[in-house]
């Protein structure tokens, strides 16, 4: 007993697999102690369970540590997922554990597989961050511990739900409150951004059934129902940040419809008799419908299409309340004035009910244009191919900014109080392939090009 408690700072900071042989030695030197004196050791029993003790909260001190510097360098791209990443998850599904420490820190490449793109976790694919990657690898050595150590199954559940809550509330700092910015050097937090922390969010979500499922036999059985409560608490507070997430993208396109509907319809002559670009939507029309485009090609890359009906409900909604709203006061004389609001309305309904996998606006905007402007028999509502081509089109350079008022910036820098003014800007790259990069950085969102050397879809 005085050699273990001698020991108790060396033997906490060992690796996994060396503290279990010093726990099955021990053990073993005990069982032997208990038969041949006939009654049990429960001193050297007690002394054991401390050193298991000790050497738990060291690992969980020690992962806790890493995953906070891992997340505050986190740039929040996507990454390549490690073949023994992916194998793990596969055997973490179904729920078996193949020892104590499952994957090497060497640095040798050889023979190993090729990474993947994507993780796949219970048949779904997800586009995940470094530091998800690194929350797995850590709840393997968890539930190691719960499987190897019983003893120790009821302070690894709190470890768990520790670590989950800690990467839950750090993702909101970093993203949602932009964080990131002075912490990882990013200039601002984009759409692509958001999409995969809320991606990250949903695998660790996943791996809560899974740890009910592994843990639940190691616990005794008057721990089991407090395991279900704190598994159901952490489902909540997940789920609630994911909600805020998606809530960010309907704030965006809210903004986008306010700057485009305040600044491009002003300048709008409806009842004008130059047939110039007559049957064509107007300009600030077809700006706020490639925003609303650059951002579906985003998220229908990234989320699944439960997800992404789920962000976009919101966004049918703002349009069909926003837009009635804008063109209240819109009284065109003219034929020619009724056609001009009849093809820019008939545009953004063409586009929107185009977007695949979406269950689109309804008819709110078709009937309102009916009993506001007549009959919509004269309007040139864009063609299928034409929205096919703008899809496409911004798939392959595109760039979506709009800047926010002051209380909606995701920002590193603060914003001066005397720029009251909602600006906003959406444009195409350039030939050369550059970006624009000007603007007030605290306030502009942009969905830049899509090729992973520019993974910058701006919020």
């Amino acid at each position: 007993i005085q050699l273990l408690t001698v020991r108790l700072e060396i033997h906490s900071k060992l690796r996994m697999e060396e503290f279990k042989d010093l726990w099955d030695s021990v053990l073993g030197f005990v069982v032997k102690g208990d038969q041949m004196s006939g009654r049990p050791g429960f001193e050297l029993r007690g002394a054991l369970l401390m050193q298991a003790k000790k050497f738990l909260e060291t690992l969980h001190s020690r992962q806790l540590k890493t995953l906070g510097q891992v997340m505050n360098s986190e740039e929040w791209k996507q990454c390549d997922v490690p073949f023994e990443i992916q194998a793990l998850t596969q055997r973490l599904v179904r729920g078996k554990l193949s020892g104590p420490r499952l994957f090497s820190t060497s640095s040798d490449t050889k023979g190993k597989r090729m990474a993947g793109r994507e993780l796949v976790f219970a048949g779904r694919s997800y586009r995940v961050v470094n530091s998800l990657l690194m929350l797995v690898s850590f709840l393997e050595r968890y539930l190691s511990c719960a499987t190897q150590f019983s003893a120790l199954s009821s302070s690894v559940l709190s470890k768990i739900t520790e670590m989950f809550r800690f990467y839950n509330e750090r993702t909101n700092s970093l993203v949602l409150q932009a964080e990131a910015c002075k912490t990882a050097g990013l200039k601002r937090i984009n759409t692509k951004n958001l999409v995969l922390a809320s991606q990250s969010l949903s695998v660790v979500m996943s791996l809560m059934d899974i740890v009910k499922k592994i843990l639940n036999p190691c616990l005794p059985e008057k721990y089991q129902p407090h395991l279900n409560v704190e598994i159901e608490r952490l489902m909540v507070e997940y789920e609630t940040h994911k909600k805020r997430i998606a809530d960010k993208f309907a704030d965006m396109i809210q903004n986008l419809i306010d700057y485009c509907c305040k600044t491009g319809m002003a300048n709008v002559q409806w009842d004008a008799r130059n047939a110039d670009g007559l049957g064509k939507p107007q300009m600030y029309m077809t700006k706020m419908t490639h925003g609303v485009i650059s951002m579906y090609n985003v998220l229908h890359k990234h989320l699944p299409n439960d997800e992404l009906q789920m962000v976009f409900v919101p966004i049918f909604q703002l349009f069909n309340t926003k837009v009635p709203q804008a063109f209240a006061d819109i009284e065109p004389t003219t034929p020619t004035g009724k056609s001009r609001v009849r093809v820019d309305i008939n545009h953004l309904l063409s586009s929107l009910r185009r977007l695949r996998g979406l269950s689109g606006p309804g008819d709110v905007l078709e009937n309102f244009l009916a009993e506001k402007f007549g009959s919509p028999s004269s309007a040139q509502p864009a063609s299928k191919e034409s929205v096919e081509k703008k899809i496409a089109r911004s798939e392959e350079t595109q760039e979506f900014s709009a800047q926010v008022p002051e209380q909606e910036v995701v920002s590193a820098h603060p914003v001066a109080p005397e720029k009251k003014e909602i600006k906003a800007s959406i444009d195409t790259a350039s030939n050369n392939g550059s970006q624009n990069g000007t603007g007030d950085s605290n306030k502009n969102l942009e969905n830049q090009n899509d090729a992973p050397q520019h993974d910058q879809e701006e919020t």
